[in-house]
This record gives C-alpha cells, structure tokens and sequence, in this order.
C-alpha cells in the first residue's frame, strides 16, 4: 500500500466548507430537489442519465482530492468491517477532480446503510443529507448518479 500523506486538516476542512456554502448559495440544498420529478428534469436539462444503485451498491460522489484522499483511507476499514466486492472510479460528469466511485458489496444494505456508509467513504455533505431527506419522505430511490449520455 502506498504511502499516506499527512496534510494540514484544517486547509482542507475549510476549502469543504466553502464548497458547501457554495452549494447552498446554488439552491442545491432546497426541498424542489428532493422531488423526482425535478431530479429528471434536471438530468435531461444536463444531457445525462440517471443511474441508481443496485441493491448491493454504493454510490460515492468525490468532490475534491482531500475526499478522494478520505474515500483511499476508509475503503480500508469498510473493506474490513463488510464484504466488499471491488469499486470502479470515474471522473464525474463535471471532470477531475471530481469522482464518482462505485461500491459493490457482496450483500445488499438497506437504503439508511448505503448513506452511511457512503457519509463514511468521503462522499458529498450534502448530496447525503438530501439522500436522507429522501428517505424520510419515503422515496423509494433515495440515491443516484448524474452519468454523462454517452456521445452517438
């Protein structure tokens, strides 16, 4: 295993937080996004498909290389506390360096265990946050990528 790189916690912690202001300022936190409905409205708008997890998956959205960093380090105890198949990393939508990083368990969990374990893995605040809303509204896909269509 590589080596781990010890870096100033609280740079880091500072650039989250001003990513997070810069999501709320955006309207990314509002309740119209917890609608399924605008959730396809906006896929379309982007030119992308909407792709939701198996019941054995984990979708995690990566941010920044601080959170790609975290997810590196947490896959380690995730892998030794459940039965992890493997994961795929691919550049999101929006490029590097952000992520999208699918986690394929040998089990299936339960909609509140994929967001915590996503939360635990380094993925985005408050995409998770909004996943949870979801689930308290009783919606039945709670979690999902935004994939880019393949060009024809």
């Amino acid at each position: 295993m590589g080596e781990i790189k010890r870096q100033d916690s609280w740079m880091f912690e500072s650039a989250d937080i001003a990513e997070i202001h810069t999501q709320i300022e955006q309207g990314q936190y509002s309740n119209k996004s917890l609608n399924e409905e605008y959730r396809v409205q906006r896929a379309e708008e982007l030119g992308c498909d909407i792709v939701y997890p198996a019941p054995n998956e984990l979708q995690i959205d990566i941010d920044t290389e601080h959170a790609f960093e975290i997810f590196q380090v947490m896959i380690i105890v995730v892998r030794h506390h459940f039965l992890v198949y493997g994961y795929q990393v691919t550049p999101s939508k929006s490029g590097l360096p952000k992520r999208h990083i699918t986690v394929t368990l040998v089990t299936p969990v339960t909609d509140i265990e994929r967001v915590a374990l996503q939360l635990a893995l380094g993925s985005d605040r408050i995409r998770e946050t909004l996943s949870l809303a979801r689930i308290k509204l009783g919606q039945e896909r709670p979690t999902c990528f935004f994939e880019k269509r393949p060009e024809a």
